[in-house]
């Protein structure tokens, strides 16, 4: 059995009473911290929604501009309202309202200015009022995104600064061109002279390296043209391209000359390993990288009847590269005694006069 006297003196004793104060007091500020969470939030959502309703305000606006629009019945058929070149009607208020765009490029900016939807809203609002055929009206034509953006702020704002001095223009300008002449007796333009000065300083470091470069490339063709064993053509295709750009020459990667022994100028012993055709294959011919697929092992001997094996055909040699070193080039010079491998020598020296 339970002793509730003693239950009761455990629960109503300084201690217990302690203890639930305390737990009340923190069951009051947890209400209070959940209170000012749900109110920071609240407060959060409105500044949110309010910066989206003030931003987007400017979305539920257009802007306009308010123009004399003659609507001449020279222009258009009174009989059939909808038969008018709306587009050029309002080109034509526009050139009429600012007349000092003069420029092709000028005017096509000046055109910009309207929507593309302005005619359209013009020629309905002359087919729903015909009687304004003959007449001139003062309607609104809808402005374009650009324009309608900076007049609402988007582009930023253009602000005056007070300035001290004459302003004094020489010059003329037209359609065709010209050159005016900007002084002023203060120092209005001090920080635009500073960006053509560090302009002009960037162009003309440029300008000596690249005579520096054209320099260094004059003096590199002018030494290497002095090699007697250069031909026209590589002086002109090779040597000159690298002189005057500085760049590597393009070119076929065949070689169309004559053989170096058929010359009649001295040529350099490379010159008879040159490639006579251009060839490319995929993978690219590799010995190093592509050693599963490719080898430059050579075969040295006769072929034999391929349908009648002897013991004739494995009279071959097998070397590793078709350039021999000099031992292997020694040996296979000892090895003419056997019948299989005869050389002859071939004389390469030449009487000039002969030629």
């Amino acid at each position: 059995m339970v002793d509730m006297t003693a239950l009761t003196a455990i629960h109503s004793s300084p201690v217990s009473a302690e203890r639930v104060r305390r737990r009340r007091a923190a069951e009051t500020r947890l209400k209070i911290y959940g209170i000012a969470a749900i109110g920071l939030a609240a407060l959060a959502l409105v500044a949110l929604l309010s910066s989206v309703f003030v931003k987007a305000a400017g979305a539920l606006t257009e802007s306009y501009i308010a123009v004399p629009v003659d609507l001449g019945s020279d222009k258009m058929n009174p009989d059939d309202p909808s038969d008018g070149n709306f587009s050029g009607l309002v080109k034509d208020t526009m050139k009429e309202v600012f007349p000092f765009v003069k420029s092709r490029g000028d005017r096509r900016e000046l055109y910009g200015l309207v929507s593309s939807g302005a005619p359209y809203e013009l020629q309905a609002h002359v087919e729903a009022n015909p009687g304004l055929i003959g007449t001139v009206e003062v309607w609104p034509l809808l402005l374009s995104d650009d324009a309608d953006l900076y007049l609402k702020g988007f582009f930023g704002e253009l602000t005056s600064e007070a300035t001290t001095g004459a302003l004094t223009v020489e010059g003329e300008a037209d359609e065709v061109g010209g050159e005016v002449t900007l002084m002023s007796s203060a120092a209005d333009f001090s920080a635009e002279l500073e960006a053509v000065k560090a302009l002009l300083l960037d162009d003309a470091a440029r300008t000596r390296r690249e005579a520096a470069r054209q320099e260094n490339g004059r003096a590199v063709f002018t030494e290497r043209a002095k090699n007697p064993n250069l031909t026209a053509e590589e002086r002109d295709q090779i040597i000159r391209v690298l002189a005057e750009n500085g760049a590597e020459a393009v070119g076929s990667m065949g070689d169309d000359t004559p053989f170096p022994v058929m010359s009649r100028q001295v040529r350099s012993l490379y010159d008879n390993f040159r490639q006579h055709f251009a060839q490319v294959t995929n993978p690219p011919i590799d010995p190093l990288r592509e050693a599963i697929v490719m080898s430059l092992e050579t075969c040295l001997g006769r072929e034999k009847n391929p349908f009648r094996e002897t013991i004739d055909h494995a009279k071959r040699l097998l070397v590793r590269s078709p350039i021999l070193s000099q031992d292997k080039f020694e040996t296979l010079l000892a090895m003419s005694d056997e019948g299989e491998y005869e050389h002859a020598i071939v004389d390469l020296y030449y009487d000039p006069a002969q030629m």
